[in-house]
């Protein structure tokens, strides 16, 4: 039982610590400094395209902000989920 509960506090402080590290697909880092540059929130913005990454199938080549114009429904699920206003 200690094994187990060890195994599983270093799997949550691994996880924890790969999410505070900020550590993103290239992916998700571009998505991030493209809408970050155009004056959007930072941490809304990283919610938005962690959860656009999470969405876009693998394989694809187009942006972010390509694939949400083909995908509205997908990116009015993000932009809410980011709590970007929507005009």
């Amino acid at each position: 039982m200690k094994k187990l509960m060890a195994a599983l506090v270093a799997g949550v402080a691994l996880c924890a610590g790969h999410a505070n590290a900020g550590e993103y697909t290239e992916y998700v880092e571009q998505c991030i400094g493209q809408y970050v540059a155009e004056g959007y929130d930072r941490k809304m913005t990283i919610e938005y395209c962690v959860c656009m990454d999470g969405l876009i199938p693998d394989g694809e080549t187009r942006t972010v902000g390509q694939w949400a114009k083909s995908h509205p429904d997908e990116e009015k699920v993000c932009t809410k989920k980011a709590g970007w206003k929507v005009d």
